[in-house]
């Protein structure tokens, strides 16, 4: 009562100072007027209006049972519906201006900031439709919760439906955090168990440098893919916008909307998705796009099809590749749209044309019908139309906290070459461990999550089963693998432990000669390396902004000095072994920012390698290394984002017949870009040419502007 009077008095006082230009008087009313047709105008707006107390507003949306969270849980997407928190107090906090109602609909206008439990809401103006329960933000909003942000033109929302539609919207989405920055009790975006979809079973790296082959077994390890291929599962970070966005209960969609990993305008990667929708299936956030594209700068597009900012293993539609060993040169492959054989597990179908094959009209990819499983291949040039076409089938997802893995390939679709035509490769894996933690000493299990340029130290514990079927020189294989990492990287050195065990059997080609060899194998594989840095070159306190075009972090300049000890031992079930050990020591040097277009960084590294070796692999496939040699690599910028890179081995055993060979030799030309950067590789002695194409995450805490 005391505070109706005290409006009263204060709009007399205003309707006074109309009159006789008093300048004592004040209005506290915005719509304030001196002239007499001013004030006519205000006093008949204000008798259509009904002022109310500064929480009344938020009173009628208490009473009407209306918890505004419910609308940023749709647009992020959230289970976690009002109907399940029936027992939780609803709570926030409404500031504004002015309050009033109108025809039972109610409004709060001028400097509007809505304090919610999961973020901050603000705005101009807002409404509340109590008959229709339809809540609507007229003009520009912004709403902001930790690594979250959102901002539109206008929103309206309909809680007896609990749909609605934004406009105009750009916003920035860290799927990492948004449980914690939401309140969110489970994030749906995060899966619970870590896989190790990024590691080989078969071929880890510390196996694959000390094999005798190791090109050879690299080149199986990247599985050659003819078209570029990148994992967006691992960008935690994507602004987006749109025109329209569709809000339903626990899902949304929209016609057209724009992702971008790249915190910086003009924007060097953007994703274009068409009839893209979001929505929550047996727990867990479903992403769909009906088609999309990679536009990188404004001026190259890559077809994706149906994918994602959550698929791993993304290949673009076509593909041009080189292979002389199974497809006989060059080949160009399109690639059909992605199965779900089940909720997490899903089937990529990749067909080729052999283009030189089919122009040539012969083919040197097949041994003799009814020979020796190893023999050597020989000229086919009774081919069919049959023979022009090849197929990869590559199955990918998980179950349980199990990662799956099938890569198939079938060289033709001629019936008559099945005999050599078909091999395979099975992986199975399951991270046992995985503790991370940072320089507060914070252990976490968020899948090596990382804070980057903390001290780090990361431990992880993996399992995995594998089995293969005619591929290079194994017949058949099945075994298991206990492999484990230990990383430390603090005050400018780095740490790296790791150990496999390996236990198999494996029906493979006999070394020396074409034999089939069956045994069972088991044996370990170590190493520690330690890389420091002795001189730094670069500016202190350099900070990464908008002006660095070529390279997604601040070039790690100095002199470095690597060392690395290796070992390992294989025994065989017809009581032979192998043992190995290596001793690297040597210095890397990199020089230039990266930020100029010209000869702007250096790469360059000389690394020796000592090799003592005992004893021979019965097996023509795993055998140790037994020259000593220097490790040479190169890495030049000519112009811009151009880099051309070498890496070969120079042979330094004088016991050796390749003594004084250059050997395993690799040329690289890439694009390097602050989003993305492109890589073409040439593999000198399997004359293979493979893509590689990889898309970074950035670490930045501030809101960039929309692009």
């Amino acid at each position: 009562m005391k505070k109706n009077i005290f409006y009263l008095i204060i709009f007399i006082n205003c309707f006074i100072s109309f009159g006789n230009n008093s300048l004592f008087a004040k209005c506290f009313f915005q719509n304030c007027h001196t002239s007499k047709k001013e004030s006519a105008n205000f006093l008949a707006t204000i008798s259509e209006k009904n002022y109310l107390l500064d929480d009344q507003f938020k009173n009628i949306l208490i009473k009407e049972d209306i918890e505004l969270k419910e609308i940023f849980e749709n647009i992020f997407i959230s289970n976690e519906a009002i109907s399940e928190r029936s027992n939780e107090k609803i709570g926030y906090e409404i500031e504004s201006d002015i309050q009033y109602s109108r025809n039972d609909v109610f409004f709060a206008e001028g400097n509007v900031k809505i304090i919610l439990s999961n973020g901050v809401f603000e705005s101009q103006k807002i409404s509340f439709d109590r008959k229709n329960k339809i809540f609507k933000v007229y003009g520009k909003f912004t709403f902001e919760s930790g690594d979250q942000f959102l901002d539109g033109d206008y929103l309206e929302y309909d809680f007896l439906n609990s749909s609605g539609v934004l406009k105009n919207v750009y916003g920035l989405i860290n799927l990492k955090t948004i449980s914690e920055d939401l309140n969110f009790k489970n994030n749906l975006f995060e899966d619970e168990n870590c896989p190790t979809n990024e590691a080989n079973t078969i071929d880890l790296p510390s196996e694959v440098e000390l094999l005798d082959n190791s090109i050879l077994t690299l080149k199986s390890q990247l599985n050659l893919q003819p078209s570029l291929n990148l994992d967006f599962e691992t960008i935690n970070k994507w602004r987006f916008k749109s025109e329209k966005i569709f809000l339903n209960q626990n899902s949304w969609n929209t016609d057209l909307i724009y992702f971008t990993n790249d915190p910086y305008n003009k924007p060097q990667l953007l994703l274009k998705s068409k009839n893209f929708s979001g929505e929550i299936n047996n727990g867990k956030i479903n992403l769909s796009s009906n088609s999309s594209r990679i536009i990188l700068d404004d001026k190259f597009v890559i077809p994706l099809g149906k994918r994602t900012i959550k698929d791993s293993e993304v290949y673009a539609r076509w593909g041009i590749g080189y292979s002389e060993d199974d497809k006989d040169g060059v080949f160009i492959s399109r690639k059909f749209d992605q199965v779900d054989l089940s909720r997490n597990i899903q089937l990529d179908i990749i067909p080729y044309f052999l283009i030189q094959r089919a122009i040539k009209g012969e083919s040197n990819a097949f041994r003799q019908k009814n020979s020796s499983l190893f023999s050597d291949n020989v000229k086919v040039d009774n081919l069919d139309i049959s023979d022009y076409f090849g197929l990869n089938a590559y199955i990918s997802g998980t179950f349980s906290d199990w990662y799956l893995k099938i890569n198939s390939n079938l060289k033709t679709f001629n019936p008559e070459r099945l005999y050599d035509s078909i091999s395979s490769d099975l992986q199975l894996s399951k991270n046992l461990i995985s503790i991370t933690n940072d320089e507060t000493n914070n252990f976490n299990q968020i899948c090596n999550y990382r804070n980057l340029g903390n001290p780090y130290k990361n431990y992880s514990l993996d399992f995995g089963l594998y089995g293969i079927y005619d591929k290079d020189d194994i017949y058949t294989a099945y075994g298991g693998k206990i492999y484990s990492n230990y990383t430390i990287e603090k005050d400018n050195t780095e740490k790296i432990y790791s150990l496999i065990l390996d236990l198999g059997d494996f029906n493979a080609k006999r070394n020396e000669n074409n034999d089939l060899l069956d045994l069972s194998r088991y044996g370990y594989i170590s190493s520690i390396s330690q890389n420091y840095k002795l001189v730094d070159f670069g500016p202190k306190n350099q900070k990464y902004n908008q002006t660095n075009k070529f390279s997604s972090s601040i070039v790690n300049q100095g002199l470095f000095l690597n060392t690395k000890i290796s070992s390992g031992t294989y025994e065989y079930s017809n009581a032979s072994s192998q043992s190995i050990y290596s001793f690297e020591l040597g210095p890397k040097v990199v020089y230039g920012k990266l930020s100029q277009r010209l000869f702007d960084f250096t790469e360059f590294e000389i690394i020796p390698q000592f090799i003592v070796k005992k004893g021979n692999s019965p097996f023509a496939f795993d055998g140790f290394n037994n020259d000593s040699r220097i490790k040479i690599g190169l890495n030049q910028q000519l112009y811009g984002p151009i880099i051309m890179g070498i890496k070969a081995d120079y042979n330094i055993n004088t016991n050796s017949s390749s003594y004084g060979n250059l050997e395993n030799k690799e040329y690289t030309i890439g694009i390097s870009r602050r989003a993305y950067s492109v890589k073409l590789s040439y593999l000198e002695e399997e004359k293979t040419v493979f893509f590689g194409f990889e898309i970074f995450d950035f670490g930045y805490k501030n809101n960039s502007p929309s692009f």
